[in-house]
């Protein structure tokens, strides 16, 4: 947990995202005061600069960029470019996904089941927990347990178990798994991180599987 106490010179982090604050920088320099008559509405927003010191609201001085301290801009982290066998393999993920959207499956999943939200439990062998529940199909639910405690040459073998045990058609599990591979791939170059090599690397063993 963060904690939001003071350095030793005093300064406080500033819960904009800007730089450090110190009480210094940011205090006014009369103590602010609310209007008894009437408080601003913020919403979840800075409240807006009133023409009159006393409508100013008591969290002033550490709710509002500092006046001093805290003027640098904003800079969004630069993009991160995939390499182009990065990129040959995203595109190879959204192609074997294209081939199975036609039928995207009806089944009730969990889509976060990885080895954390399996529990033991008294009323029943194993409980499935937090689940973030979506229609589809199977094969796209596949990916959590390749890639917890992940080993690259566990892969083919963990896939193989789970298509046997649950019956699914392993042609569409792989594409389904692809699919969700490239779903996890799209948001990291959304954000701007790069494409995590254990996902790269699973989709690079399940391409090369034919059968």
């Amino acid at each position: 947990m963060r904690s939001h106490r003071g350095n030793r010179n005093g300064a406080r982090p500033d819960p904009w995202g800007n730089p450090t604050c110190t009480p210094s920088a940011c205090t006014p320099s009369a103590p602010p005061r609310t209007s008894p008559t009437k408080r601003p509405r913020t919403h979840g927003r800075a409240p807006a600069r009133s023409a009159s010191p006393s409508a100013r609201p008591a969290s002033t001085s550490w709710t509002r960029p500092c006046a001093k301290a805290c003027k640098a801009p904003h800079r969004p982290r630069p993009p991160c470019r995939p390499s182009p066998a990065a990129r040959r393999l995203v595109a190879d993920c959204a192609a074997a996904v294209r081939e199975v959207t036609g039928e995207p499956g009806d089944r009730l999943l969990h889509w976060d089941l990885h080895d954390e939200n399996v529990l033991a439990s008294d009323r029943a062998p194993w409980l499935a927990i937090d689940p973030k529940p979506l229609a589809g199909d199977p094969g796209f639910d596949l990916w959590p347990a390749l890639a917890n405690r992940f080993d690259p040459d566990d892969v083919i073998w963990r896939f193989d178990a789970m298509t046997d045990i649950l019956g699914l058609d392993r042609a569409r599990a792989r594409a389904w798994t692809h699919g969700r591979l490239l779903q996890n791939c799209l948001w990291e170059i959304e954000d701007g991180r790069p494409l995590d090599e254990n996902d790269l690397e699973i989709a690079r063993r399940l391409r090369g599987r034919t059968t």
